[in-house]
């Protein structure tokens, strides 16, 4: 089935696959090209379809396959060769760390150290502004923070975890973080850090904070 193109304005007016380009005396299946005395421009494929007024002026262009994007795309094959090679040393050094050993977790290194026990630095921070008006928040140690004595950690035990929760206070209408490292159901420490971070207001659902047992 033939096809007939018309470009005008920006508009394109019918429309389909074109197959190709020529003139009225090209190949079959070749495309034709003319140009009406408004300025829009008519493709087809079928050279009967060329109005008689225009067959004199038509234009015949090869075609090509779809894939042939070297005539369009000028190709630098010096930067295509030093492209692949710093990705092929990118690629080579990012296998070579992940063959690295990974280094040893929190509970190995307590296992072997001079100290049978999870210890976390207790920390405090503060909100301030710095000179261009962004907000920064600066941690520091703080006695206004408490902690759970670290308990040992069993070397034949489960892992050890560390997570945080964000719990209640009781009889005040605030929220505080709180920081627990357990080993499966055993409760090795308990950092809480700030009291007064969140309202409890601030929660749709209170079932989110959750109660920590410290004993």
């Amino acid at each position: 089935m033939s096809k007939l193109y018309r470009i005008g304005a920006g508009a394109l007016v019918a429309g389909g696959l074109l197959a190709g380009a020529g003139s009225a005396s090209a190949e079959a299946g070749a495309l034709y090209r003319w140009e009406s005395q408004d300025g829009s421009i008519s493709f087809t494929d079928d050279a009967k379809r060329i109005p008689e007024r225009h067959r004199a002026s038509a234009q015949a262009i090869e075609r090509s396959v779809l894939t042939d994007y070297g005539r369009y795309t000028p190709t630098d094959q010096a930067a295509t060769d030093e492209y692949a090679k710093r990705l092929a040393e990118r690629l080579a050094s990012l296998r070579a760390a992940n063959e690295e050993p990974a280094p040893a977790a929190e509970s190995d290194r307590v296992a072997a150290g001079s100290s049978p026990a999870i210890a976390r630095p207790i920390r405090d921070y503060r909100d301030f502004e710095d000179a261009n008006g962004n907000r920064v928040r600066r941690y520091y140690r703080s006695e206004s923070a408490s902690g759970h004595a670290a308990l040992p950690v069993d070397p034949d035990g489960p892992p050890v975890v560390t997570e945080q929760r964000r719990v209640r206070v009781p009889g005040q209408p605030i929220t505080q973080t709180v920081v627990v490292t357990r080993q499966g159901d055993r409760v090795l420490s308990v950092v809480r850090e700030r009291r007064s971070q969140y309202h409890t207001l601030d929660f749709g659902d209170l079932t989110e904070l959750e109660a920590v047992a410290t004993e």
